[in-house]
């Protein structure tokens, strides 16, 4: 989503062809590239040290997109008041494949979480003083 009005209208009318349709152009180039320089969700193993991703850090990732467009449409006298990405997914055929990735990632998870449980129990145990057994 893209807000936007023409400044400077004889960049606008003389700069380019069709400034509505070098708008959209340029719209999905930026997008494109914000793709490629963000990550697509955040990654848990990084702790405190998270870079911005795609999914995590939408106010960052708007940033970032107006001023990739301001600077792409500076050319067309073009002022972007609003840029934001509403919505967000993966082509079908990359979805399957990053869900066959993440899969065996989340079972592995689990697995450690349930682990983690049960050796948690057994030192809670042998922690505890006995006092009587009968």
């Amino acid at each position: 989503m893209v807000v936007w009005h023409a400044d400077d209208t004889a960049k606008a009318v003389f700069g380019v062809d069709d400034y509505e349709m070098f708008v959209k152009v340029q719209s999905e180039a930026a997008v494109r590239h914000l793709a490629s320089s963000f990550a697509y969700d955040e990654d848990e193993s990084a702790g405190e040290h998270r870079e911005p991703a795609l999914l995590g850090s939408a106010d960052i990732v708007a940033k970032a997109l107006e001023r990739e467009l301001q600077a792409r449409l500076e050319q067309a006298g073009v002022v972007v008041e609003e840029a934001r990405l509403t919505h967000l997914a993966y082509a079908p055929e990359i979805a399957q494949v990053m869900l066959r990735r993440q899969q065996p990632e989340a079972i592995i998870a689990a697995r450690a979480k349930i682990v983690h449980g049960a050796v948690s129990m057994v030192e809670m145990a042998l922690s505890k003083p006995w006092r009587n057994r009968w």
